[in-house]
């Protein structure tokens, strides 16, 4: 039987997680379709491979990446019908956002400017502070790392996890091949198409663009009740511009950390556990990091 998946040896992860920082991965694999998934999952048996979308959430605090790693980008198949948008897990959220938009279809335009793939996505519930994709979602379909096969997930089993950069798939571990969309909104192309653009050009005046990053560092912490903006509380503790080697905190948004030239994952990490330690000194309130670190 012929495998539907790639297989490289030594891979460059550089152009793989959009901090550009240099990794090298012993092996990477590229599954093609549903049962390219399967197939590998069952070669790599009991091995726990890294997974990675556009890794924009991705940091590699080593040099070398001893883990095999899987990339989803070939698995991007996406379509429409009966007002469900398909969607595999390596779709980017740009690319989902104008698919929905050639269709008519409302309520995706938050998505085109998250740097991020479908998978990932899911992951972490991404969103804006009014919407988040696992309002959108109707089924998913999942390898099971447990029972060894292809599951079908439907909204009833999703829904109750779904919160703020949290999901199903944050407590019951797979591997996200591609899910099924709601799209029964419906509105005028120009409509559509001026609100993603104006969503587009607020974070481009807000958020820094001219370096490469992960997006947001941390989570919005909540204290007795009360919410917390960390970009202020970094920069009040006078973190705005704190370098580390090539990592530093963004001197436009300090609720990024960016990386201004060859920055090692070392760096990075340095840095963000440099800032929660500031933070809890200052103000005896715990940061969590929104990124995954590998």
């Amino acid at each position: 039987m012929s495998r539907e998946y790639i297989q490289i040896q030594d891979f460059d992860l550089c152009q793989y997680n959009s901090f550009r920082i240099a990794s090298n991965a012993k092996v990477v694999f590229f599954p093609y379709s549903t049962e390219g998934v399967r197939q590998l999952f069952l070669d790599l048996g009991d091995i726990k491979p890294v997974i990675l979308g556009n890794g924009s959430n991705t940091i590699f605090s080593n040099d070398i990446c001893t883990a095999p790693v899987i990339i989803s980008s070939f698995l991007n198949k996406i379509s429409f019908i009966n007002n469900i948008i398909s969607v595999g897990s390596g779709v980017s959220l740009s690319t989902l956002s104008w698919f929905a938009l050639e269709k008519l279809r409302t309520g995706f335009e938050f998505l085109e400017d998250i740097p991020g793939s479908v998978g990932g996505a899911l992951y972490m519930n991404a969103g804006t502070y009014n919407d988040c994709i696992g309002d959108k979602v109707h089924s998913a379909l999942v390898y099971d790392y447990k029972a060894r096969k292809i599951l079908s997930i439907d909204k009833q089993q999703l829904s109750p996890f779904w919160g703020k950069r949290d999901s199903f798939f944050q407590h019951f571990p797979c591997f996200i091949i591609s899910c099924q969309l709601e799209a029964y909104l419906t509105d005028s192309y120009e409509d559509i198409l001026n609100r993603q653009l104006s969503i587009k050009q607020k974070r481009y005046l807000k958020q820094p663009r001219n370096y490469p990053s992960a997006g947001s560092v941390f989570k919005r912490p909540y204290v007795n009740g009360e919410s917390y903006y960390v970009w202020k509380l970094i920069d009040e503790a006078g973190l705005r511009g704190y370098r580390i080697g090539d990592a530093q905190v963004s001197t436009k948004h300090p609720g990024f950390i960016v990386n201004v030239g060859n920055a090692s994952g070392k760096n990075v990490v340095d840095l963000m556990n440099y800032c929660k330690k500031m933070i809890y000194q200052k103000y005896n309130i715990q940061l969590n990091e929104e990124w995954i670190i590998v």
